[in-house]
């Protein structure tokens, strides 16, 4: 597919089975795909909630290489090439994926991910 044009890590975030000691869920991430072949495009938001002057996550476009790959909302992409990328090493939130309906043997099949970036503190 044309255009495919960034390296990624996907993540896929469970919650480990011991949880903290006050009960909370304590979320953990394994890296489950590498090098992972995608292109990124931002989304423009919804013209509306603005009007309405109301905050609004920004959201982008993720398309990925093959459709075999298992990925959940909730998991987490990481770009990983190119380094000189904008958003080189930073994780995104996969909000929603949708599968293309052709044969996952299909050179052209492809998941579209709807993703937000994730601000972590801790870096």
């Amino acid at each position: 597919m044309l255009g495919l044009n960034l390296k990624l890590t996907i993540w896929d975030m469970t919650t480990r089975p011991n949880d903290d000691v006050v009960g909370g869920a304590v979320i953990t991430g394994t890296p489950a795909y590498t090098n992972v072949s995608g292109r990124m495009e931002g989304q423009a938001p919804d013209q509306i909630i603005l009007q309405q002057g109301l905050e609004t996550d920004r959201i982008w476009s993720v398309t990925i290489q093959p459709n075999t790959i298992a990925i959940d909302e909730m998991d987490e992409i990481e770009i990983t090439s190119p380094a000189n990328h904008r958003f080189f090493g930073k994780r995104f939130k996969v909000r929603s994926m949708r599968d293309t309906p052709m044969h996952p043997s299909d050179g052209r099949s492809y998941i579209e991910l709807q993703v937000s970036h994730i601000e972590q503190l801790y870096n």
